[in-house]
Formats: C-alpha cells, structure tokens, sequence
C-alpha cells in the first residue's frame, strides 16, 4: 500500500511538473510565467557555464564545438542539444582491445577510430614538442629527428588517434556531475521538476540517443 501510495505521488509530481512546463509553452504572457521561464533560462545557462569551465579545465584533445550545448525549454521537458563526443568525453570510451581506462562506460570503439585531425588541432595548440614525445610514439620517440613540421604532426596525430582506438580514454566527468545541480535549481521555479524531464537531441552516428544510454535509460 505504501508503494502504491509512493508511486502515486510521483505520478502527481511529475504531472504537476508537466502541467507547469505546459504552462510556459502556451501562457508565457503571463507576469508569473514570464518571471518563471526567465529563471529556467538562468538556470540553464548557469548550467551551461559550469559545463563549459569543466571542459576548459579538462584540457581535452577535442575541438572547440564540444562547448557547442543548449538547453531548451519544452512544453514537456528541458531538452538537452549538444556534441555527441562531450558525453564520450564525459563517461570514456572502452578501447577496442583494452578496457582498463574506462571499465564502467557503456560506450566502446569497434569498427571506427577516431578522426586524427582532433589530434592533429591539438598538438598544434598545445605546441607539444614531438622530438620529446614519447607518451603516444614509443620509446625511444620516433620523432627524435624531427622539428614539428606538418608531416611528424600529421604522423603523430595519426598515433594518438590509434592509441586511442586501442586503449580508450578515462571519464572526465565535465558534464553529468552538474545535472544534480541543474534540477535542484529547476526544481525550485517548477515544482516536482525531476531528472527525467531532461530529455536529449544528442545522438550518435546512428541515430542512437547517447544521453539516455549514458544516464541508463
């Protein structure tokens, strides 16, 4: 009895959640809505910075557009719009031959490697010196000779990127780290705003959500 009960005021909750939510899509004329709608939007884009300061911290071998995030407001829900690779980045990635570096991800490279060019945009932005590297060339460094010219940077990219492919790369915990926070905060102007209400237009190349497997859904 006390289950039912429970899961009934979870039902009602999250109705009464909707219903609000469905008020600001039809009824944002209203002062109240108005004053409500402004506080999500806040909320959001508090939600986006720490994100961001998150992912600038994290000094990842990525490109600029995984700080390309929206959230947006629905009639049903707060929809989530983003890069495929910051919920790559944020959970890691198994490798295709070892599993070590992210042993609890639900995400596994099989038949594609990641695009070198990341690598290359990185190496060229963080300067790295490949007469020294030895992290992703071996030991003693294949690039010992070199000078940084085009070809040993497209040579070592192309190393990192199979490295990769192989190993994986850990969790970095940019992104699902601040979601508790989102929905206390939303929670606040939308009462009985739960973490299901966030919903996600990130996808991968096959159309799978990626945000949901991530969160378990």
């Amino acid at each position: 009895m006390a289950t039912n009960s429970l899961s009934s005021a979870r039902a009602q909750a999250r109705q009464d959640a909707l219903s609000q939510l469905d008020s600001l899509g039809s009824n944002r004329s209203s002062f109240e809505f108005q004053d409500v709608f402004s506080t999500m939007e806040n909320d959001a884009a508090a939600f986006i910075e720490r994100v961001k300061a998150n992912i600038q911290s994290a000094d990842m071998p990525v490109t600029g557009k995984i700080e390309d995030l929206k959230l947006q407001v629905t009639e049903t829900s707060i929809n989530i719009i983003g890069e495929a690779y910051l919920i790559y980045q944020d959970k890691g990635v198994k490798g295709a031959k070892s599993s070590t570096l992210a042993p609890n991800s639900p995400f596994k490279y099989t038949d594609k490697m990641p695009p070198a060019n990341v690598f290359e945009e990185y190496i060229k932005r963080k300067n790295i010196n490949l007469r020294n590297e030895e992290n992703y060339g071996g030991n003693p460094s294949p690039f010992d000779d070199m000078k940084g010219d085009d070809k040993a940077i497209k040579s070592a990219s192309w190393a990192m990127a199979k490295k990769v492919y192989n190993e994986g790369f850990k969790p970095q915990d940019i992104f699902s780290k601040e979601l508790p926070k989102l929905v206390e905060d939303l929670s606040k102007s939308v009462a009985g705003f739960t973490a299901d209400l966030i919903t996600s237009g990130i996808t991968d190349r096959y159309g799978t959500d990626i945000y949901n497997k991530a969160m378990g859904r």
